[in-house]
C-alpha cells in the first residue's frame, strides 16, 4: 500500500483512544521522556551517528522507539502508519518537511532555541511550539501565533528529600558549558571564584564539558546533587533551562539573572530564590544560602511548591496531547 492510501486510511479509521504514531529525531532525552507521558508512541531517529539516547541521562520510555537510517534513508517500516512529525530543531525541518510529503502527513515544530528576528518567519510549519511567551517573540511572533507549551520537570524522578540536611554548595548543571554563550560561563566563573581565587565558593557542575565536569552517571545521582545543593545557580541568558525547574522540584531554590520568564513567573524574589543582576550580588545572594541552611531549606520548600503548582508535568502532557491531535486532524492528501 502506498504512502497516499496508507495517510486516507488511517485519518478514516483512527479513533482517539488510539494513540498516534509521531516520527521525530533525537534531540534532548529528557525533555522527549516526558512527552512520551502523553500515551503517544514516537518512532526517533539520529541525524548525528554521535547522537545516542543516554540512559544515564534518563531510561528510554517503551513508548519511545529508535530508528535505523538505512542508505541514508529513515528506514520506517511499512505496518506502521504514521500520522505526524515533530521537528524539535532548525537542522530538522528539512528532512522532516520530506518525510511529511512522502506519508501525507502534518509537521508540528518545536522551538528549544531563541531567535533573532522576523527572518525566522520564513520557517513556518503546520503547527509551531514555543517554551515561553518571550522566545515566541524573539522570533518575530506575537501572542496570536503557535502555541507556547513551558518546560517541565519530571515530578515523578525529580523529587525532594525528607528532612535534608544541605550539603552547602552551588549546583550548576549544563552541558558544553564554556562553549555556550547563552549559558553564561564567564558570570559564573565571576561569581564562583569572586574577586580572590582564595575565596572559591563550594560549586559543583554536572554535565559534559571536557575540562570542568561529567555528566551524572544516573539520574538518581543527578538528583540526589539537585537535593543537597544550598542552591541552584542559574546565569542563562533569556531562555528556560529545564534544569532550573528540575533543581526546584527537588527542593533546591535558585539564584538567578533576570532572564525572561524566570523571574516573571518562576522565580519570587525572596521567597522560592533570588533574583540579581550584578556579579557581586549574585554571590552575595549564593553565600547567603550556603551559610543559612535553614532558610536554604525553607525556600527550596518554595521552589517545589511552584512547581508542583505551576510547572507540573501533568499541565505539559495535556497541553502537548491538545496540540498532536489538533495536529494529526491537518490533511495533506
Amino acid at each position: 500500500m502506498d504512502a497516499s492510501m496508507q495517510a486516507i486510511l488511517r485519518k478514516k479509521s483512527r479513533n482517539e483512544n488510539e494513540p498516534l504514531n509521531i516520527v521525530t529525531f533525537l534531540t534532548h532525552g529528557r525533555y522527549e521522556s516526558i512527552l512520551c507521558k502523553t500515551g503517544q508512541e514516537f518512532y526517533s531517529t539520529r541525524l548525528n551517528e554521535y547522537i545516542q539516547w543516554d540512559d544515564k541521562c534518563v531510561p528510554r520510555p517503551a513508548n519511545y522507539h529508535l530508528l535505523p537510517i538505512k542508505d541514508n534513508e529513515i528506514n520506517i517500516p511499512r505496518h506502521i502508519p504514521v500520522d505526524l512529525v515533530l521537528c524539535q530543531a532548525p537542522n530538522q525541518r528539512l528532512i522532516a518537511k520530506h518525510i511529511a510529503q512522502i506519508h501525507h502527513i502534518p509537521v508540528v515544530s518545536i522551538t528549544h532555541t531563541m531567535g533573532n528576528g522576523s527572518h525566522e518567519k520564513e520557517m513556518i510549519e503546520d503547527v509551531n511550539v514555543f517554551i515561553t511567551e518571550e522566545q515566541r517573540y524573539s522570533y518575530g511572533f506575537d501572542k496570536n501565533f503557535g502555541e507556547v507549551i513551558h518546560n517541565c520537570p519530571d515530578c515523578d524522578l525529580f523529587i525532594p528529600k525528607e528532612n535534608v540536611q544541605k550539603d552547602g554548595y552551588a549546583i550548576t548543571v549544563v552541558n558544553q558549558f564554556i562553549n555556550r554563550q547563552e549559558c553564561g560561563f564567564e558570570l559564573w566563573k565571576s561569581i564562583i571564584f569572586g574577586f580572590e581565587t582564595k575565596n572559591i565558593l563550594p560549586y559543583k557542575v554536572l554535565g559534559t564539558t571536557p575540562g570542568l565536569s561529567e555528566s551524572a552517571s544516573s539520574v538518581d545521582e543527578l538528583v540526589f546533587a539537585y537535593q543537597n545543593a544550598s542552591l541552584y545557580l542559574n546565569v542563562a541568558s533569556n531562555y528556560l533551562p529545564l534544569t532550573v525547574l528540575e533543581a526546584m522540584a527537588c527542593g533546591t531554590p535558585v539564584v538567578t539573572t533576570p532572564s525572561g520568564i524566570v523571574n516573571r513567573a518562576i522565580i519570587e524574589h525572596g521567597k522560592n530564590g533570588f533574583i540579581a543582576k550584578t556579579s557581586e550580588e549574585l554571590r552575595k545572594y549564593s553565600e547567603l544560602l550556603i551559610s543559612d541552611k535553614e532558610l536554604s531549606c525553607k525556600m527550596g520548600k518554595e521552589a517545589h511548591s511552584t512547581i508542583m503548582k505551576n510547572f507540573h508535568h501533568d499541565t505539559f502532557v495535556k497541553r502537548w496531547n491538545e496540540v498532536f491531535w489538533k495536529t494529526a486532524k491537518i490533511r495533506r492528501f
